[in-house]
């Protein structure tokens, strides 16, 4: 039985997402890939040009499903409420094991050096939006733009180190304590 173009396309879409969450970018061989998904190099050239291309292509919906995300926060509710209600969201979709946007975005972060000057830019892209996120959300709770960005920093390294530790060390911390202390440091503090 032949698969529908539009299924092979969305297999070797999750199979590269979650290759990549798990051992990134530069680990993770087109033959990995192909294994995974069942595919032969002429079919996986007929949707992606190179798995540079395919991780464009994986980047891009991940952000888009960050992005709508983003839309399930209350917004009528206070900015506080509305920054933690958003880090309890992400921490809970990350620790579900079934979201691993969070991994992905860490580990090409950290082989950022490793990837294409395409897949830098829109990977700094991204950050500049989450971080003008936090920013903004710090800046409505009073900080003034100076701290909400230095806040901003401070709470997104606080955690990427959470991601980072809880997949590759089993940190004993667990990440939404982690995050809950350093945002009620920030918001007592600020």
């Amino acid at each position: 039985m032949s698969r529908s173009p539009t299924e092979t396309k969305s297999r070797i879409l999750l199979s590269a997402r979650s290759l990549f969450s798990n051992h990134g970018f530069t680990a993770t061989s087109l033959d990995d890939i192909l294994d995974a998904t069942g595919i032969t190099k002429g079919a996986f050239y007929h949707y992606f040009r190179s798995k540079e291309h395919l991780c464009q292509h994986v980047l891009e919906s991940v952000i888009v499903e960050y992005q709508e995300l983003l839309e399930t926060v209350d917004r009528h509710r206070p900015p506080a409420e509305q920054l933690k209600q958003w880090l309890t969201i992400v921490m809970e979709k990350n620790q579900s094991g079934r979201w691993v946007n969070c991994r992905l975005i860490t580990r090409l972060s950290v082989q950022i050096q490793q990837l294409g000057p395409e897949l830098q830019e829109r990977l700094m892209n991204f950050w500049r939006w989450y971080e003008g996120l936090y920013e903004s959300w710090l800046a409505q709770c009073g900080l003034n733009p100076e701290q909400a960005k230095l806040s901003a920093d401070i709470l997104l390294s606080v955690l990427f180190g959470s991601i980072w530790l809880e997949k590759n060390l089993g940190s004993a911390f667990s990440c939404p304590a982690i995050i809950d202390q350093q945002l009620q440091l920030i918001l007592n503090h600020g």
